[in-house]
């Protein structure tokens, strides 16, 4: 449907063609099956997200977690990913990995870290926000997702709901 949407409103006639998405593998499927000729954005407000989990996940006093988070929000935005990878990898290497079999939650501390660096290592190449900044490309979707819930209110509304029984 998006890839619909797009043709019909002539985005591949664009010069300048952006695929923004939270960088996780379904939404690089569908920019490689959809939008091939975009240029892959993971968007930064999500990365934010993802610092500030690994940053809680890391542990250690309250006082160097938000320092730690502030720095590794300013290297992603710089593209300076390793800056994140190293330490992360380190922090893992301290921890002990879920035994065979064990249930693990996302919200597990080594898994926490373990998802988040996979996802920053994967997503490197999609992280170059200097560049995006200089071509005028945007790098966060918070505008569309804005307009998405407007609509949704306006169309639903906020104590509306559906009984598909009174259909």
């Amino acid at each position: 449907m998006a890839a619909a949407e797009a043709r019909r409103r002539d985005f591949f006639a664009s010069q300048s063609r952006a695929f923004l998405g939270d960088g996780w593998s379904w939404s690089r499927a569908m920019r490689r099956a959809f939008f091939p000729t975009f240029t892959p954005i993971v968007d930064f407000v999500r990365q934010l997200t993802n610092i500030h989990i690994a940053t809680k996940a890391c542990r250690g006093p309250a006082a160097t977690a938000w320092p730690r988070c502030l720095d590794w929000a300013t290297a992603c935005w710089q593209s300076h990913v390793a800056e994140m990878l190293e330490p992360l990898a380190a922090t893992l290497a301290t921890m002990t990995p879920p035994s065979p079999g064990q249930e693990v939650k996302p919200t597990d501390p080594y898994e926490a870290i373990r998802l988040r660096s996979g996802h920053l290592t994967n997503n490197q190449p999609r992280m170059d926000y200097p560049r995006y900044r200089r071509e005028g490309t945007p790098t966060c979707s918070g505008m569309a997702e804005t307009l998405i819930k407007q609509v949704k209110r306006r169309v639903k509304g906020t104590e509306k709901f559906c009984n598909p029984t009174q259909a």
